[in-house]
């Protein structure tokens, strides 16, 4: 009986000890499997990461459009602690009362950010953490309401854009600028006209007023943009288009999309592609360097945008992910 009750208490001893072993190991191998959210990655590799998947970042030519394409993206698990919720809009003109604005407040709330990024450059004076809401949007529409949600929280708020210098001297490396003014004046116009209601001598008035807006300030960066009057935008329209006058330009002119190809106007198209992929990969730049910084970035902008960045901030998570397991 003695025997036995030692014999017992050996096995109880050597059973405790193989848990013991295997809860140590267990313990080890799930350490590996889920690094730590906060660890730590310096400067180099952040910048390594970035770089590496800018490449990702969709060219508008080739972006394929279907029921099935995504306009949210919204991605929490990045390690390091960075989080993206982002909303894009169907469009930059919704009236006062639209329901995408009430959509864009539910998911700030949701979210909790800790910057916000808005389409754009800059904040301006209109809208401060005083401004009703109402007005903001009436000012800026969607990026006013994002602005004055994140005026309101007393986040960091900022714009994704390029800044217009910067556009315009990447598209005068590919392009002369009397194209870069006409294009730049002419897109301007058919919004006006299609999507403002203007007409007539108003919209005159305005077409004027882009011509010698954008010649003054290409002034101030050393480039020359000759156009000043209608009658030169009506010239650089003929060049284009022989059939049709600048008042007459559509919106159709300036899809940066899988356009038509063969059209008169096709240059045009070309050169809002190019405009549209750089000011895509400096947004990419700007929202990952806060993801991997560990920001929690709420972001609002044009529907399309969505689709071309998330390939990009799928590839942050993986490449994060690399680094965290070593």
């Amino acid at each position: 009986m003695k025997i036995f009750q030692e014999e017992s208490k050996a096995v109880v001893q050597l059973v405790t000890k193989t848990v013991v072993f295997f809860m140590l190991v267990g313990t080890c191998l799930n350490t590996k499997a889920k690094p730590q959210k906060n660890f730590d990655i310096n400067e180099t590799a952040k910048n390594e990461i970035i770089n590496y998947c800018a490449r990702d970042v969709v060219d508008p030519f080739f972006l394929k459009e279907t029921a099935a394409t995504e306009y949210r993206y919204n991605k929490s698990d990045y390690i390091g602690g960075g989080a993206v919720s982002y909303f894009g809009v169907s469009s930059h003109n919704h009236p006062l009362g639209h329901p995408e604005y009430a959509e864009i407040e539910k998911s700030f709330y949701a979210f909790r950010p800790t910057h916000v990024l808005f389409e754009g450059t800059t904040i301006g004076r209109g809208i401060t953490i005083n401004s009703p809401r109402d007005s903001a949007i009436e000012d800026r529409y969607e990026v006013g309401l994002t602005i004055w949600l994140g005026l309101r929280a007393q986040v960091a708020v900022s714009g994704w854009d390029s800044e217009l210098a910067e556009t315009i001297a990447d598209l005068n490396q590919y392009y002369p600028p009397r194209l870069v003014q006409g294009f730049y004046t002419l897109r301007f116009v058919s919004a006006e006209k299609d999507l403002g209601g203007h007409t007539g001598a108003a919209l005159e008035r305005r077409a004027v007023w882009k011509m010698k807006m954008l010649a003054e300030f290409a002034r101030s960066e050393g480039i020359d943009y000759p156009m000043r009057t209608l009658e030169d935008l009506e010239k650089a329209t003929k060049e284009v288009n022989p059939t049709i006058t600048w008042s007459q330009v559509r919106n159709n002119w300036f899809n940066p999309f899988n356009w038509t190809k063969g059209q008169p106007w096709e240059l045009y198209n070309f050169i809002n592609r190019r405009e549209n992929l750089f000011r895509n990969r400096v947004a990419y730049e700007k929202i990952a360097r806060l993801v991997v910084d560990g920001k929690r970035v709420f972001i609002v902008a044009g529907r399309t945008h969505v689709p071309q960045h998330q390939p990009a901030l799928d590839c942050v998570a993986k490449e994060l992910a690399k680094r965290a397991n070593g």
